[in-house]
């Protein structure tokens, strides 16, 4: 992310000092991201997270981002009802068609199907109008400024998308979020390769973490699509640099007799390590320490860690 036109691409720390200097000014303020990662909120020091719809080619993901982020940042999905840029000559692989709506409410579903609560939905739509997002009433036949003609919405009635607004709307106002049922543990995931990624495959579900400390050397330590990314530049890993994380995270859906599945997927540089710490009693407590420096030769090198539910949570539900 630049912060204009003509800069190059900065860190999430570099708006650090400035978010700071507004929150504390006398009425305060809030700054919101649209990346969607929680090293922004953590790093940069936003107070939430939004995204610019959602893309077909993303629909996989789609808003699970949302579980990434620290526990008191906000949450802004955003939805549109399908995506053509053609008229401003975007490549075609951007595009999403409307499906007669159920784009609109596909999005919808999924942003609230993540479980936490949005701050507000953010609906991209009439400023869009060359970009295909809008959902006001369309007049079939007139043209834009290029000649070309607006499309209608057909099956849907030219109100369509404006009743399925107040449908979603609605929806959203009336639910009942849930109350996460978590036991916290501590990750300590320390590594000299140049990238490592750790991820819960199974046996659980974690979410909102939060990150007590990284290595100011570290060019990424973050939960970002659900999983841990630690990375460094290469330079610093084939010298030995050794870079950290350490986070605070907490675990639902948890089977308390069952087996949690971990992997770790790493460089071909050096060693990582990984440490589980248990907050059963009150207080972090080192459980099970790991470490994998193999090469397995596909460039992933990946390794599976079971541990077993009880060990860390203890007589958790």
């Amino acid at each position: 992310v630049a912060p204009d036109g003509e800069s190059p691409a900065v860190e999430p720390s570099y708006w650090q000092e400035a978010l700071d200097e507004i929150h504390a000014l006398p009425d305060g303020g809030l700054v919101i991201t649209d990346q969607n990662s929680s090293q922004w909120i953590d790093q940069g020091h936003f107070d939430g997270s939004y995204n610019y719809g959602v893309l077909s080619f993303n629909l996989e993901s789609g808003y699970k981002w949302a579980r990434s982020l620290p526990a008191d940042a906000l949450y802004f999905p955003g939805v549109n009802p399908g995506f053509s840029a053609e008229r401003i000559h975007y490549s075609s692989d951007t595009d999403t068609p409307r499906n007669a709506g159920e784009t609109y409410e596909d999005r919808w579903q999924m942003a609230l199907d993540v479980d936490i609560e949005p701050e507000m939905v953010v609906i991209t739509t009439f400023n869009e109008w060359h970009e295909g997002t809008q959902i006001e009433p369309a007049e079939s036949g007139v043209l834009d400024s290029l000649g070309q003609p607006y499309k209608d919405y057909d099956p849907l009635p030219p109100e369509g998308y404006l009743q399925l607004t107040r449908k979603w709307v609605d929806t959203f106002l009336a639910m009942d979020w849930p109350e996460f049922d978590t036991q916290r543990v501590r990750i300590r995931l320390a590594t000299t390769s140049d990238w490592t990624d750790f991820n819960l495959v199974s046996g659980g579900t974690w979410l909102r973490p939060t990150i007590v400390s990284s290595s100011e050397s570290a060019q990424t330590a973050s939960l970002i699509d659900g999983h841990f990314a630690l990375n460094q530049p290469i330079a610093q890993a084939e010298a030995g640099n050794l870079i950290e994380m350490i986070v605070d995270i907490q675990f639902a859906d948890i089977d308390s007799d069952g087996t949690l599945v971990f992997e770790i997927t790493r460089g071909n540089i050096g060693m990582t390590w990984v440490e589980f710490y248990s907050y059963a009693d009150g207080e972090p407590e080192l459980i099970e320490t790991v470490r994998w420096g193999g090469i397995t030769g596909d460039g992933r090198n990946t390794r599976s860690i079971e541990l077993q539910a009880d060990a860390l949570f203890g007589d958790a539900p």
